[in-house]
């Protein structure tokens, strides 16, 4: 017995423990592994079958299900998808131009539905009809040119269907109309229609710009017309001036909701003027405005011409 009474140094212990803890450690990985989830497919084989379907249900029509097989399918699909001079881009979204269909006509007098019935682009029909708008006239097929936008292709396709009805020599022998001087406040639609660069669109709003305001008191009012640069305003500004009186307000006995229908009173300020007066009573002169706190000096010079106790 005393043969099998063995005797371990320390170092000896501490070996075989060492050891023992490495054997449990790998025997819990090997079983630990099991209780993993797997993953979403066993194998790159199945991950690949799962892509082929997926396109199948992507680009197959209905016609080609039942003419070809999916897998032939899937595989031109995969050929064209590989083959960078072969469009990726579906059929049914390729932008399409439309061809034009030229019929006879007078730009000098063909309307925007006309145009787009040629199937002209929206955008070079607005521009034709602003170009008439504004004064200008077409004396010659090539004048058309001048419609930025237009290429040279388009152009050469409606030439030959352009056809004007006013003698080119009128460019030259019709000489701009001469205009003395307007007064703004009394001047029609026609008298403005005089004016270079004013046509009857511009005419017609400064006419309704100047109802809605009770007249002008400052030809640089004609500037705040919609569509009137500053350059245009600077070419006309020369032959206008103001000797008509524009309408009064009685700011005394005007209400918030007419006051804020004039196109120099928000909601806000109108408001703030009726109820300055609700609280102190009707205003003396008109520099009692200024003791309203949100008025300031420019806005209370632009008002006041409209303005009376």
């Amino acid at each position: 017995m005393e043969y099998f009474n063995w005797t371990l140094h320390k170092k000896e212990k501490r070996a075989i423990t060492f050891f023992c803890l490495l054997v449990i450690l790998e025997i819990i990985i090997y079983h630990g592994l099991n209780y993993l989830p797997k993953p979403a497919f066993a194998n790159a084989k199945e991950l690949n079958q799962m892509s082929v379907v997926k396109m199948e249900q992507d680009f197959i029509t209905p016609n080609q299900a039942k003419s070809e097989n999916h897998q032939q399918v899937a595989k031109k699909i995969l050929a064209q998808t590989n083959n960078p001079k072969v469009s990726k881009t579906p059929p049914s979204t390729r932008k399409k131009h439309k061809v034009i269909k030229p019929s006879d006509f007078d730009p000098n007098l063909v309307s925007k539905e006309e145009l787009l019935q040629m199937n002209l682009p929206n955008y070079i029909a607005d521009r034709i009809i602003k170009y008439r708008n504004k004064g200008g006239r077409f004396y010659e097929a090539s004048d058309l040119k001048k419609i930025y936008g237009l290429s040279e292709s388009t152009f050469e396709t409606l030439k030959t269907h352009i056809q004007i009805n006013i003698n080119p020599k009128e460019k030259y022998n019709n000489p701009i109309p001469i205009v003395s001087f307007l007064d703004i406040n009394t001047a029609s639609e026609d008298d403005f229609k005089k004016l270079n660069g004013i046509g009857p669109v511009l005419s017609k709003r400064i006419c309704a710009y100047r109802d809605i305001l009770g007249g002008f008191y400052d030809i640089n009012q004609i500037s705040e017309t919609y569509g009137i640069s500053d350059s245009l305003f600077l070419t006309i500004a020369n032959q206008l001036f103001v000797d008509t009186p524009q309408d009064k307000i009685k700011i005394n006995e005007i209400d918030v909701k007419t006051l804020k229908k004039h196109p120099y009173f928000s909601y806000k300020l109108a408001k703030q003027i009726i109820n300055y007066r609700n609280q102190h009573g009707p205003y003396e002169n008109l520099s009692d405005l200024r003791k309203l706190k949100t008025l300031d000096a420019s806005k209370f010079e632009q008002i006041k011409p409209y303005l009376m106790i």
